[in-house]
């Protein structure tokens, strides 16, 4: 099929590209309507326990995908550097480092929750995406209306795993302070956490990579892969020496 009148080719041909990286996540939606034809699951309407969001995961459902995969991930990342800070705050041994110790927790709590929220809205965004993709393309003015729709709907869908990658940092942030000052023989759980953190940065870097791929402007584009490349600085040669840091302690092989 040709270019239809009323869109730019680089507006046309993103379309084509976005659905096609999409078809494969929208060969079923859960509930089905009376017609038969089906709508996304939300899961902020509904509790999602671990079991239910795997099964998900797993299934030819649109959504959850890997956006909000990755959101949980970091919010298991923050969990498991909060723990080592939990179990130093108030011991007489981290006294001097307790006021930190606190505020970490606290924010690292903060940041769980974060985590969630930006899980339901990776999914919504893309709910967002399907909605502008199912909009009507008979006349030139349709078309011009949906061509814009979608171009909004990938701004939508690379700004949740931009902002899970900026949180996730914060873990990161965080795991190499507690490393320092919490309670040594709860570093694995340090180590562990921040691994999670920077998995969750990995992964929301490819999905914001494909979500702007279809934008058509350029300057917007790399706008987009300058945040991603600031944010990731740094970050691989970081986790290296913290977990090799973790790791020497672990074994005795360091003080």
């Amino acid at each position: 099929m040709g270019k239809p009148p009323g869109i730019s080719a680089r507006e046309h041909a993103s379309i084509r590209w976005w659905r096609d990286i999409t078809a494969a996540r929208t060969v079923q939606y859960a509930p089905e309507r009376a017609d038969g034809t089906g709508i996304e699951v939300d899961m902020r309407d509904q509790p999602v326990d671990l079991q239910t969001f795997l099964d998900r995961l797993a299934s030819a459902a649109p959504t959850p995908g890997g956006g909000a995969a990755s959101a949980y991930v970091a919010a298991l990342g923050a969990a498991s550097v909060a723990k080592v800070a939990a179990v130093s705050v108030g011991k007489p041994k981290f006294a001097v480092h307790d006021a930190d110790l606190r505020s970490h927790l606290d924010h690292l709590g903060s940041l769980r929750d974060r985590f969630l929220a930006l899980a339901a809205d990776d999914e919504s965004a893309f709910a967002t995406f399907m909605q502008a993709y199912r909009l009507p393309k008979t006349t030139d003015a349709e078309r011009a209306a949906r061509a814009t729709a979608l171009q909004e709907g990938m701004r939508q869908a690379a700004a949740a795993p931009l902002r899970i990658m900026a949180a996730a940092r914060e873990v990161l942030d965080a795991a190499e302070a507690i490393a320092i000052t919490g309670n040594p023989n709860a570093l694995g759980d340090c180590g562990a956490g921040a691994a999670m953190a920077v998995a969750a940065m990995r992964v929301s870097l490819l999905n914001v990579t494909a979500n702007i791929a279809g934008l058509v402007d350029g300057a917007e584009v790399a706008g987009y892969r300058a945040q991603l490349h600031d944010l990731m600085d740094g970050v691989a040669d970081r986790e290296r020496v913290l977990i090799e840091t973790i790791r020497r302690r672990l074994a005795g092989e360091v003080a």
